[in-house]
């Protein structure tokens, strides 16, 4: 298997299904990635509510009760570990991703196998409906716009003044927070993964 999509959420529940109904959509073998929803306790019935997933897309789940260790780091260390692909694919349980995401990664791990892909994000405030990701308008209504400041992630301005390659950032690794992040999952078994110190959703 070449990818692990692991998406961690808590009490969003109505953004994960977006997301999920996007990954479905993927122009991409389905035997060649897996998704794996790691819930960190949250109380919205969310594991209930993407059960039908399991069939569309070969969705496992993992529900970590709630205690005083909870964190997104503790949620994305439980994802990665059982991470069966090549590679790891961390996105944010409200992203949703353009039908050709799998195979853009592909594109850069074809040139650089040790890489690590960190993708910025959109902010927007328009609707989302399952008919718009299945139709694609959302990509229409959404739009990427260099000149729209308060919707781009701050990465985005970091990046364009290196020419988007991270190797010329002293600091690169400041900007690898998870939200759209794929690595060789070596690296995160020789790494130890992400710090659970940091307990914060």
């Amino acid at each position: 298997m070449k990818y692990s999509v692991v998406i961690t959420t808590y009490n969003n529940m109505n953004n994960l299904l977006n997301s999920l109904e996007a990954l479905v959509r993927l122009d991409y073998p389905g035997s060649c990635f897996e998704v794996i929803v790691v819930d960190d306790g949250s109380s919205d019935g969310l594991i209930a509510a993407i059960a039908g997933f399991r069939h569309r897309l070969g969705l496992r789940t993992v529900r970590l009760e709630r205690d005083v260790r909870s964190c997104r780091s503790r949620a994305r260390n439980h994802g990665w570990k059982i991470a069966r692909g090549k590679y790891v694919v961390f996105i944010d349980s409200d992203m949703i991703v353009k039908p050709d995401y799998l195979m853009q990664l592909d594109r850069y791990f074809a040139g650089a196998d040790d890489c690590m892909v960190i993708g910025t994000r959109i902010h927007s405030q328009a609707r989302v409906t399952v008919r718009s990701i299945a139709d694609g308008s959302l990509f229409e209504t959404v739009r990427f716009a260099a000149d729209d400041i308060p919707s781009l992630d701050y990465r985005y301005l970091a990046f364009s003044a290196q020419s988007f390659n991270g190797r010329a950032l002293p600091d690169a690794w400041l900007h690898a927070y998870s939200c759209n992040l794929a690595i060789p999952k070596r690296w995160l078994s020789a790494s130890a993964g992400f710090d659970e110190n940091i307990v914060d959703w």
